[in-house]
Order: C-alpha cells, then structure tokens, then sequence
C-alpha cells in the first residue's frame, strides 16, 4: 500500500522506508482535518542514517496481538476482522521503530 504513495524524489515511499533508516518527521492526519507534525530522534553520528531508527518488514504474518492491546479499541477490532477475511495472510507490514537505545 505504501508504494502507491511517492516520496518528493519519484521513490516508492514503501521502497523508501525499507532501504534507508532516515525518517526526521512524521504528519499524523485525522479524522476531524486536523494534523500533528512529531520529530523523531536523531543520532547525531550521521546527517543521513539514523542508528536510532530501524525497520522490519513481516511478510504474511499474523497481526502482533501485543500491539492491538496499544491501539484504539475500534481500530484494533477493524484489524482483528481483517485478519479473520484474510486466511492466507497475503500481506506485508512494514514496522519502523525510532528510538534512543541507552
């Protein structure tokens, strides 16, 4: 789904995400047309890796339930009906944690 989506260079932004650790921002859009601009952590070592970012890419694996208890209620009962229609988990998630590790 992510590579429907281009990056300001013509890159697929899910080919974006799995090739470099380089996230500075992220826009969360809601609902009600509002928005919010959160800057990641950056490590300094680096103008264009991030050591405090890395990424995961899970091919046809089922939902991580741990995850779902951290989510909305709703969104996490959309999610458990997704996986319930999809027998086959033909899907690919694609993780991305940011992080000082200390």
């Amino acid at each position: 789904m992510a590579n429907q989506f281009f990056t300001n260079f013509d890159e697929p932004v899910g080919k974006r995400l799995c090739d470099h650790d380089d996230i500075i921002d992220v826009t969360l859009y809601f609902a009600d047309n509002t928005q919010e601009r959160i800057e990641l952590a950056w490590s300094e070592n680096s103008e264009d890796n991030n050591e405090w970012q890395s990424h995961h890419l899970e091919v046809k694996k089922p939902l991580d339930k741990s995850n779902l208890d951290q989510i909305k209620p709703g969104l996490a009962e959309k999610m458990k009906k997704i996986e319930q229609k999809d027998r086959f988990l033909n899907r690919k998630i694609l993780r991305i944690y940011v992080g000082k590790v200390e």
